[in-house]
């Protein structure tokens, strides 16, 4: 088929007209259009080749966009991923910084709380260990309020010479005896128990006898005759004391020591005898109470064998009382007197009576 392309015609002209003139060859109308042809042959063969060419190359463009286009795309979402992936980013720096802001507030929180715990463990601690203490204070109350009352009833009596053999019957023999000559009355069935208190030892004084009576009532009778033992003749410098408790013996002991102590400041101690009794007696037995008193009246103050005025009523002062009294200072009474409170305001109110064995207060 012949090439009709004016363009084709055209090129295979001055490419001949080129070649003539390269070679220096001048052709004639027959050789030019023999070589026409063939010329025209090989431009078509190169325009086919080119065609080709340029379709390959524009097929190669083609896929070189696509892929260019593929990687925009996936660049493009590289970049959506990367901005998303930045905005989670940021989102998860504000949720950090809340979580952390938080995390503060809740050990500010915690911290407050620990405060307040540590205070509520402390106070509760330190209510424990008061209530510890006063459960303790209470069962020592308790102990000291038992043991009084086991000893309640029982005497101590002194400077009893000890025989021999060291026989708990003939200790007992020289009790009874000596409760037989101060009371006039015979005993035994009211002694449950008499024994020496601890070791025995042949060089050093007595030990003290131990007597335990069955009542109370037996016990204030001996101790109301304990007096005549000043003029027995074969009882004298023996005394009777009560059955105290060591609490109750460190007490006196440091009544006495504090009580020389003043008289040393003054006098020479030796020329003293010390002993308690009276008031510190009263003094020992409200220590020992649970209860506190308003009110207290005592009858027959003075001891039964001594009916003078000689007493001094201050050794009968107690400490946080006032006092009223009554036949205090005459020689044949024993008189009686009534501790009040500081606080409050008791007045003597005396009665149109014979009987003047009494004493009567209007309290305001």
């Amino acid at each position: 088929m012949e090439n009709t392309n004016p363009n084709i015609t055209a090129r295979t002209k001055k490419v001949t007209n080129k070649m003539s003139n390269i070679a220096g060859l001048h052709l004639c109308d027959g050789c030019r259009k023999v070589n026409e042809e063939r010329i025209k042959t090989l431009t078509n063969y190169e325009e086919e080749g080119l065609l080709v060419g340029r379709k390959q190359l524009e097929e190669k463009m083609a896929n070189e966009v696509r892929c260019l286009t593929q990687m925009m795309e996936k660049v493009t979402f590289r970049e959506e991923m990367l901005k998303e992936q930045m905005r989670e980013q940021t989102n998860l720096k504000n949720s950090l910084n809340e979580v952390k802001n938080q995390v503060a507030k809740e050990e500010e929180m915690t911290k407050k709380w620990n405060e307040v715990v540590k205070g509520n463990i402390e106070s509760l601690t330190t209510n424990v260990k008061e209530i510890h203490s006063s459960v303790l204070d209470t069962k020592n109350h308790l102990d000291v309020a038992n043991e009084r009352d086991i000893r309640r009833n029982n005497l101590v009596i002194f400077n009893i010479p000890e025989n021999e053999s060291f026989s708990w019957k003939a200790d007992k023999e020289k009790v009874l005896q000596l409760l037989k000559e101060i009371t006039d009355e015979n005993l035994e069935k009211e002694v449950s128990n008499v024994f020496r208190l601890g070791k025995r030892v042949n060089d050093q004084k007595p030990r003290p006898i131990l007597i335990k009576l069955l009542n109370l009532t037996t016990k204030n009778l001996i101790l109301e005759n304990c007096f005549k033992l000043r003029r027995s003749k074969s009882f004298n410098g023996v005394y009777i004391n009560h059955d105290l408790i060591k609490l109750d013996r460190d007490i006196c002991k440091q009544l006495l020591d504090d009580k020389k102590k003043k008289i040393a400041e003054k006098d020479d101690i030796n020329n003293w005898i010390f002993k308690v009794k009276r008031q510190p007696e009263l003094n020992l037995f409200l220590e020992s109470s649970d209860l506190k008193y308003d009110l207290i009246v005592i009858n027959e103050v003075k001891p039964k064998n001594v009916k003078n005025s000689s007493w001094n009523i201050n050794e009968f002062n107690l400490p946080g009382y006032s006092y009223l009294v009554s036949n205090f200072c005459k020689a044949s009474y024993r008189g009686i007197m009534l501790y009040y409170k500081i606080n409050l305001q008791l007045f003597s109110v005396q009665l149109d009576s014979k009987f003047d064995e009494y004493l009567c207060a209007r309290i305001n």
